[in-house]
């Protein structure tokens, strides 16, 4: 089943990833989440793991009040950056889908908009 639509937001300049707490917990409040990329780099996904690698990252316990989850990544980032081309002082907007059934949360790529930060 597919339910609400959802974001990932990349702010490069801070290696800063944010994510909605609502993805994270309908797809089982894991405590890591997985990002992986398509080998035609047009989708990612979101997924629960079970440990630390370089593409997961750990859910903070105290974080289940907040709206948004913030990961620091900046190995991660800078992959992100090199594999998909975006510029790095730009921050991105990425739309998702979440799909409860599979535990997962696909983001479509090729439709990242590039956001203003507040200052």
């Amino acid at each position: 089943m597919i339910t609400d639509a959802t974001y990932i937001s990349f702010y490069f300049r801070s290696n800063t990833i944010r994510v909605f707490l609502s993805a994270i917990r309908s797809i089982g409040s894991p405590d890591y989440l997985r990002f992986r990329i398509s080998g035609d780099k047009h989708q990612m996904v979101m997924e629960p793991f079970h440990k630390k690698e370089f593409t997961s990252f750990k859910v903070p316990r105290g974080a289940k009040n907040l709206n948004q989850m913030q990961i620091r990544g900046k190995r991660f980032c800078n992959m992100i950056i090199k594999e998909l081309g975006y510029d790095p002082v730009l921050s991105y907007r990425i739309p998702g889908k979440i799909y409860e059934q599979q535990q997962i949360v696909l983001f479509d790529l090729e439709r990242a908009a590039v956001i203003r930060e507040r200052n």
